[in-house]
């Protein structure tokens, strides 16, 4: 127990001395998978993906219970997905399958085994028996809708997500998901809805706030809905995030501060010159605060680096310069 502990403690300060403590548990517990798990873990770290799985696999042969056994299949499962091992870990989970098609947790690794080869169908398939045999798994739910979004079936992926929140109405994670895939469709009012939802639970959750501030500029002119995007830009301000700092200069720039949204969008644009939305969002800023040659350069090279949503708004204001 207390070298567990230690153990743990050394590895969150990322300390040398893990490897031989990892090394002790193992020689005082040789029957014990905790030891070789830890050992796989450490070694994962060091990028030893070969000698990792060697380690996960003793583990996995010594441990007692279907709990542990189908926590290190897991691990085994995404060190061989993380090392492109994809048909070695299809192997495996298809193995185990022929052997116990009821598996506890093997149709849910075929299916995320499945999205990494892109076959979604496949994965769809996997999903869908995964909670066949176990209803109240979850984070399943979410994995069987991102299937059937790759898909093209979006309205699938509703329908399976609000499924899931009927099993478990407060989820948050679940309730993000179908904010997602409800933005994707185009139902802002039931996307709002849902992150409102979110941030009445977790105020602080920074991608819920991000998301419901972006939405409402993007999608509302009315007061109450661009006082709402401040008050959540407010509390993003401090986030030191490409993506985050846009929202925040982008809602700076849909209630009318332009010089602050510029302010804030060139630091955005320094940090990610490669983004496209970045780009058009502080050209556009340019061109509010009256700086047409900024705004004619950056509108152009936005247009230049790909498409993106305002790409059509973005050729006329350019045209206008």
């Amino acid at each position: 127990g207390a070298l567990i502990l230690k153990s743990d403690i050394l590895a969150t300060t990322q300390d040398p001395g893990l490897g031989d403590v990892v090394q002790r548990i193992k020689e005082a517990a040789p029957d014990n998978a905790e030891g070789y798990f830890r050992a796989g873990r450490l070694l994962r770290a060091k990028g030893d993906i070969n000698g990792a799985l060697k380690e996960y696999e003793t583990a996995y042969s010594l441990s007692k219970n279907d709990a542990g056994k189908g926590a290190l299949l897991t691990e085994i499962v995404n060190t061989q997905l993380s090392a492109g091992q994809t048909d070695a870990a299809l192997a495996r989970i298809e193995g185990i399958l022929r052997d116990d098609p009821q598996h506890k947790s093997a149709n849910d690794l075929l299916g995320l085994i499945q999205m990494t080869r892109q076959d979604y169908p496949a994965a769809e398939a996997a999903f869908t028996k995964q909670l066949e045999i176990n209803p109240n798994s979850l984070p399943v739910y979410a994995q069987l809708a991102s299937a059937r979004e790759q898909q093209g079936n979006v309205v699938g992926a509703v329908a399976i997500l609000e499924q899931a929140l009927s099993v478990d109405k407060d989820d948050i994670k679940l309730q993000m998901s179908l904010a997602g895939v409800y933005e994707r469709q185009g139902n802002i009012d039931g996307a709002v809805e849902l992150y409102e939802k979110v941030l009445a639970k977790q105020p602080n959750n920074a991608v819920s706030t991000n998301n419901l501030a972006a939405l409402l500029v993007d999608n509302r002119s009315d007061e109450k809905s661009l006082a709402r995007a401040e008050e959540l830009a407010v509390k993003l301000a401090p986030v030191q995030n490409p993506p985050i700092q846009d929202t925040v200069g982008w809602v700076y720039y849909r209630t009318g501060d332009y010089a602050k949204a510029v302010e804030v969008l060139e630091g955005v644009v320094n940090a990610a010159p490669k983004a496209a939305i970045f780009q058009y969002h502080l050209g556009m800023a340019y061109a509010k605060a009256g700086d047409k040659a900024k705004a004619k350069a950056t509108l152009t090279k936005a247009l230049e680096l790909g498409d993106f949503p305002g790409a059509d708004e973005a050729r006329k204001v350019l045209n206008s310069l």
